[in-house]
This record gives structure tokens, sequence and C-alpha cells, in this order.
């Protein structure tokens, strides 16, 4: 594999063939795209123990919008979701990592835990990514909404994936908005197709 360059993800976004809504040229870094936050925070409400079979344990997601200030809080300890500000189209030919800002890695925060981005995420309308953000420090941080949070980095496979990402049927492709976690639709498929 081999990651794209400033020059070859500007000419791959000039043929429309990668779509990155809301980056323009000179926001390119030299190899690769940017990730800023979006307008919201989705924050697990900590209630007892977190059973991964139980999806109401961890399905209900509460939404910490801005406050008076324009801030979004997010407590130590705490892991929230939000989307890009930014939706994305992922031909077929490309995969990718995002990566979090090393600035808010200093400050105790990690901006991306799931970092994959799959060939053909979201090809039949740009779509958001949802960041992972975890406050590891012992603060509250208070992030702006819009601000710079992390990266993409592309990387052109040796051949094209025979399918894409939105057609293997349990992704979060073509999201508009951050997504909570879809692991109990996964549990519940393979344990009854084992029935």
């Amino acid at each position: 594999m081999t990651v794209l360059s400033a020059l070859a993800l500007a000419e791959r976004l000039r043929t429309g063939d990668l779509i990155a809504e809301g980056v323009g040229i000179d926001d390119l870094g030299p190899a690769s795209l940017p990730l800023h936050l979006g307008s919201l925070l989705l924050v697990m409400t900590p209630d007892g123990p977190l059973r991964t079979d139980v999806p109401e344990d961890y399905s209900a997601l509460c939404c910490v919008e801005p406050d008076p200030d324009g801030y979004l809080d997010l407590e130590p300890g705490a892991t929230a979701l939000s989307p890009t500000r930014e939706r994305f189209s992922i031909p077929l030919d490309l995969c990718g990592f995002m990566s979090g800002s090393s600035d808010l890695a200093r400050l105790g925060i990690a901006a991306v835990l799931s970092t994959f981005v799959s060939p053909g995420y979201s090809l039949q309308r740009p779509g958001v990514l949802t960041l992972e953000l975890t406050n590891m420090s012992r603060r509250t941080v208070r992030l702006r909404p819009a601000m710079r949070i992390g990266h993409l980095i592309l990387m052109k496979l040796d051949a094209a994936a025979p399918r894409g990402h939105d057609s293997l049927g349990g992704g979060y492709g073509n999201s508009l908005e951050a997504e909570g976690s879809s692991l109990h639709r996964r549990l519940y498929s393979a344990r009854d197709s084992s029935d």
C-alpha cells in the first residue's frame, strides 16, 4: 500500500473519485485530509457495568450540545462520540486510517479509538466518520465545535476491493450523524445463525 500525498489527494478530489465535503485543497496536510469536531457529543450515561450483549447498557446516549460559551465539555474518564464536520466517500481502491491530533493527545485526549476506514466507505452518499473521544486526563476538557481534531490518511490498495464497506451490511457507512455501537446487532445475528 502507498500513502497518498497531498498532490495525489488533490487530484482524486478534483476528479470526484474521492469525495471529502467540507475539505478544500488548501486544507490538505502533506499526506492527509483534515478532521474537525462536529457540533455535538454523544456520551454514554455511566450506570453500572456495561454488558456487551445487553444493548440497553450502551445504546442510550446522552446528547451534549455546546454550552452558552460555545464549548463541549468532556469529563475526566468519559468517552463520547462525535461526527466529523466533513463527509467522505472513499472509492474501492483506497482505505484509510484516522489519527488524532498530537496537540490533543498531549492533553490526554484520544480522538480516535477505531481507526480503520474500509474501502468503499459511504459510496451511496458521503457520510461522516464517527470520532471516539476519550478524556484520559483528570480535568474536564472544553472542546470547541469545528476545531481540528485529527486527520485521515488514505492508502492505495494493490487492487480495488471486490465490494465496498457499505455492502457488508453491519457497518456505519452513509451516516449523516455519529452512531453508537451496533455490537448487539452483530452478537444477535451470530447467535441467531448458530441456532
